[in-house]
């Protein structure tokens, strides 16, 4: 039996003399906002989330937090950080990691700047040394960006899902986005013979209309397995349904919202240790100082 653990990156403050979470994790000092990478590796639960240097935030880069048991957190050195190509150089956005075998690899969103006009891309990066546990080191592949721009008939690509190796021998991938005409959204599906490779296809908007809740937004992308079925979620909605990786057709099955309040973003660990899905999410802080 599968189980489904969830976790916060933040809650209501406690009780502590300074007002900082007892429990869920919360970075030493700014903003913080989505979780943008979630495994385990070689005796650590790794957290990437986007992060800043300053208030209001500037630069948005990936923090790095490792727990051994997911209530405890070491806060690490940022994983990456916005450019120096044009491609990232104003942020680095949501994403996720994947396994390549048996190597981690992060695909992120980047926003960058092209002769004057901002740019939306998808990119990969991956750990310098996998023998070491904390992975302090991470590099942007060379390839980037994998996905320059939007493809003809949408209007943005961002938030890419982890990607996933097809029977047929080609890497896959989802990033959220919208179409022009007709004006809905669209789970914009990408494929390649090979995973570093700046030559991947926007094969068309993945699933089915059911894939739309009004009221909801559209990003933040997750597609896992969960009890012999695929789950697609964004933002803070869900939807379970019947994946065929022949035919690169997900049927949804049922759709619902998380939670109506701030339950946002979330990211699934496949936590083999334990048997269970661990499923965590950012909320946002609403007190104030009085």
């Amino acid at each position: 039996m599968i189980q489904l653990f969830l976790l916060l990156l933040f809650s209501s403050v406690s009780s502590l003399p300074d007002h900082r979470p007892a429990y869920h994790f919360l970075p030493a000092a700014n903003w913080m906002n989505d979780p943008c990478g979630f495994f385990y590796w070689n005796g650590y639960y790794h957290l990437f989330y986007q992060g800043s240097d300053s208030v209001p935030s500037k630069v948005i880069y990936y923090g790095h937090a490792v727990s051994k048991d997911l209530v405890y957190w070491q806060v690490l050195p940022p994983a990456i950080r916005p450019g120096p190509g044009s491609y990232d150089v104003v942020a680095t956005d949501d994403g996720q990691v994947f396994f390549n075998g048996t190597s981690p690899v992060l695909v992120y969103a980047g926003i960058g700047f092209v002769n004057g006009t901002m740019i939306r891309t998808a990119n990969l990066a991956y750990p310098v040394d996998t023998s070491d546990p904390l992975l302090l080191e991470w590099t942007k592949a060379d390839v980037n960006p994998i996905v320059a721009r939007a493809p003809d008939g949408l209007s943005i690509v961002l938030d890419p899902s982890p990607a996933w190796l097809s029977p047929d021998g080609r890497w896959r991938f989802l990033m959220a986005s919208h179409e022009v005409e007709p004006n809905q959204t669209c789970a914009a599906l990408f494929s390649s013979p090979q995973l570093f490779s700046s030559n991947w296809s926007f094969d068309g908007c993945f699933g089915d209309a059911a894939q739309r809740i009004a009221g909801h937004g559209f990003i933040c992308l997750d597609f896992y397995p969960l009890g012999g079925r695929q789950v697609l979620t964004a933002l803070d909605v869900y939807w379970i349904g019947d994946y065929n990786p022949n035919t690169q057709s997900f049927a949804t099955k049922t759709a619902n919202v998380y939670d109506p309040g701030d339950f946002l973003c979330e990211k699934c660990l496949d936590d083999t240790n334990f048997g269970r899905r661990v499923s965590i999410f950012w909320i946002p802080e609403h007190d104030n100082e009085t």
